[in-house]
């Protein structure tokens, strides 16, 4: 990890279990605040070199994922029968189309601000590509769980691996 501060750059070296720990600190922190845009943003930004970041309020069934491979924020929306998530998927879709995302076709990796519904394991997956945006990933993720889940938004927590 590259660390700026006060004009001087700092190199540190993690172990992945010691960087996920270190996340999951920053993210209990901005937890502590009580305030969930905070949280989100934090858990966004601070995962960068995780494999993903998942978010949900307690509520079994309704929950958000993002890849974060080399620093992109990739949307992943798995619709299997043992989860909540397929009766969203229209109010998903429509929220990502309003957000300014476009519908891809064909096979290829999502490009920037599309989206594809696709066949996997005989389940439903739709995939966003949010490029590295941070901002237009936490207004999503903000307001699927108000919005959509109709959560107590408070609550909303984020785990790292």
């Amino acid at each position: 990890m590259i660390e700026r501060k006060k004009g001087k750059i700092k190199f540190h070296l993690f172990s992945h279990p010691d960087y996920v720990t270190r996340v999951e600190k920053l993210i209990l922190t901005a937890a502590k605040r009580n305030n969930p845009k905070k949280l989100i943003e934090t858990a966004l930004t601070e995962s960068k070199y995780c494999n993903f970041v998942s978010f949900d309020c307690g509520k079994d069934g309704t929950f958000l994922q993002f890849w974060r491979a080399d620093g992109r924020v990739l949307f992943d929306y798995f619709m299997i029968p043992n989860n909540d998530l397929g009766k969203y998927k229209y109010l998903v879709l429509g929220l990502l189309a309003e957000m300014g995302f476009y519908k891809m076709k064909g096979e290829d990796k999502p490009i920037a601000y599309f989206f594809r519904l696709r066949e996997v394991y005989g389940s439903e997956l739709l995939e966003a590509n949010f490029v590295r945006d941070i901002p237009l990933a936490s207004e999503f993720i903000y307001k699927v769980f108000k919005e959509i889940y109709q959560e107590d938004i408070n609550q909303i927590r984020a785990r790292v691996g």
